[in-house]
């Protein structure tokens, strides 16, 4: 007997920035689900937030990064303020 075919359907996704400039992205990427679009957008916050961090000393909270999927629907936002916290 056979095995099926096992076929991963994978997603197109775009991860547009929104912070001191508009950054659309005309490429996307592959993905296979939106929980895993909003894990790379958490991350990809992150890492922009850090470097703005060392490039200028500060960072506007209200950045963000807009999830697209492949008819250029928002389906997520991520906020910098909501991967970010901050201790005093």
């Amino acid at each position: 007997m056979r095995s099926p075919v096992h076929c991963d359907i994978m997603a197109q996704y775009f991860f547009h920035l929104f912070n001191d400039e508009q950054a659309i992205d005309l490429d996307g990427m592959e993905l296979p689900s939106t929980l895993t679009a909003y894990d790379h957008a958490r991350n990809m916050a992150r890492i922009l937030a850090t470097e703005c961090i060392k490039e200028r000393g500060r960072l506007f909270m209200g950045h963000r990064i807009e999830v697209c999927d492949e008819h250029g629907r928002k389906i997520l936002t991520v906020n910098f303020s909501d991967v970010m916290i901050i201790d005093r």
